[in-house]
């Protein structure tokens, strides 16, 4: 017979409300109790005693277990609405001695489609706001739109233009120059990044906010009005390869961009610099971060889930979604 793995979790039933009310992390192997206490053994590891620490969430001397509460906003249910922000009403808040927030959340909409409807977005972090933990509703990560920067664009090779050897040299020159300008790439011996220019070609026009001299401006392919990611690029192990790009200079009237990637094996460093790469041949677009940039969550509902990392008494009282109407929603009222 197959054995069956199964990831273990104590379930709590409520005899008040005659009903399943929880889920725990620990799996003891036994349980018993004596009077009015509880106590359990795990492996034959000794007896523990549930209830009698100050410390929360933690059982069998491992580390704090996380929580977490999945609730819905759907009010007005037949209304598209944008979503703006979200607040907690809780005795959870941020140690001083620790950087990292207890809180985190994690936010989803119009989960029942597969297609460009459905959104999702993180958060990590909380403000105090007037006694509530308070935090912006993420940006779309998904299927976002607004972190697109300007029109389609193609790019010619330097090597086809200038020759192996002048494309070398400008290739460096190019990096210096970065390197002077306070960009945050280093050696690419050290950080197993390949970085190489190209000329922009028609339909380019350039902006200084594309450019963040980090790999936080991708380089994405356009076809029939898709945005993929990116090229169905040879020798590579990792298929798709996302580009970077750093940064722009004008060079004998022309627009250069150095552009990067994150190689992972020494076969792909000179994969983009043949004259027969697919970015040769595609229109590109400019796609920033849409966790900072991307749509904002929009839908007739909200799915939020709230987890807390914390080893002390937890409380939280009400969770707060804050939205507003989106223009092209024709809601149901009496007249309608």
């Amino acid at each position: 017979m197959a054995q069956i793995n199964i990831n273990e979790k104590t379930f709590a039933f409520s005899t008040r409300s005659d009903t399943w009310t929880s889920r725990y992390s620990f799996d003891p192997t036994c349980y018993m109790t004596s009077g009015n206490k509880m106590l359990s053994s795990k492996d034959g590891s000794g007896v523990w005693l549930h209830d009698q620490l100050s410390t929360r969430n933690s059982f069998y001397g491992n580390p704090a277990a996380k929580s977490s509460i999945t609730v819905s906003a759907n009010q007005d249910p037949s209304a598209i609405k944008m979503y703006k922000s979200l607040s907690i009403e809780t005795n959870i808040k941020k140690d001083l001695d620790n950087p990292t927030h207890p809180l985190t959340a994690e936010v989803c909409t119009n989960v029942e489609y597969e297609g460009k409807e459905k959104q999702k977005g993180s958060i990590s972090s909380f403000e105090k706001k007037e006694g509530f933990q308070y935090a912006e509703m993420p940006r779309d990560v998904l299927n976002s739109t607004e972190n697109i920067i300007g029109k389609p664009f193609t790019v010619s090779s330097l090597v086809e233009e200038y020759g192996t050897v002048a494309a070398i040299e400008i290739n460096g020159e190019f990096f210096d120059e970065l390197q002077d300008d306070g960009a945050n790439i280093q050696n690419v011996q050290n950080t197993g990044i390949f970085y190489f220019p190209v000329i922009a070609e028609e339909g380019f026009i350039p902006e200084d906010y594309a450019y963040s001299k980090t790999l936080n401006v991708s380089l994405y392919n356009v076809q029939n009005g898709s945005l993929l990611n990116l090229f169905d690029v040879p020798l590579s192990d990792e298929l798709p390869i996302p580009l970077y790009v750093l940064s722009h200079k004008n060079y004998e009237g022309r627009v250069l961009l150095m552009l990067a990637f994150e190689q992972s094996n020494d076969s792909q460093q000179n994969i983009f610099f043949q004259e027969t790469s697919p970015l040769y041949n595609n229109q590109l677009v400019f796609v920033v971060k849409p966790e900072i940039d991307g749509d904002q969550l929009r839908g007739p509902y909200v799915n939020v889930e709230i987890s807390a990392q914390t080893d002390r008494h937890a409380e939280i009282h009400a969770i707060n979604v804050d939205y507003e109407f989106s223009k092209l929603d024709k809601r149901l009222t009496q007249n309608t």
